[in-house]
């Protein structure tokens, strides 16, 4: 049995709308934390560190861009991803949450496919690091991007 392009559309939204719905149930972090206000000046990162004096709360955060035609993670997104994770502390317990824009691509049902695709690349990617991943979709971010945010700390 063959699915109509219309049906797997309406799946694929149901299932960003449940994705994007897990961030909900937990505390926001903070707007600027979340958002990327501008392209990176390289074609691949911009990383923004930040810490908590007030608990042992540790967070970072790494922004990727992809091309236009990129599905999935490049060699090069795999390893400044590889780099991120090697320069967090041992000690601390993580938690990612991983946040994905739609692609740039112009009609909608492909935009929505290749952020999908880039979600699970990054999911597949990280998953070595921790169990607890959050996906998230988030059409508000500048298309074609996609957030790596880490916390951690003795009690996450």
């Amino acid at each position: 049995m063959t699915r109509t392009p219309a049906f797997r559309f309406i799946l694929l939204s149901i299932s960003l709308i449940m994705l994007s719905g897990c961030m909900s149930a937990n505390k926001p972090m903070d707007l600027r934390d979340r958002e990327v206000h501008e392209k990176p000046s390289s074609k691949l990162e911009s990383l923004r560190i930040t810490s908590d004096s007030k608990t042992p709360t540790y967070r970072r955060q790494l922004a990727l861009s992809f091309g236009k035609t990129d599905q999935i993670l490049t060699v090069q997104h795999e390893k400044i991803i590889r780099l991120f994770f090697q320069t967090l502390p041992a000690e601390i317990n993580i938690n990612i949450i991983i946040s994905v824009a739609p692609a740039s691509d112009p009609e909608t049902f492909k935009a929505l496919q290749n952020a999908w695709h880039r979600l699970r690349s990054l999911k597949q990617e990280v998953s070595s690091y921790s169990d607890n991943i959050k996906l998230i979709y988030k059409p508000e971010l500048q298309k074609d991007t996609a957030i790596l945010q880490v916390e951690g700390g003795k009690r996450v």
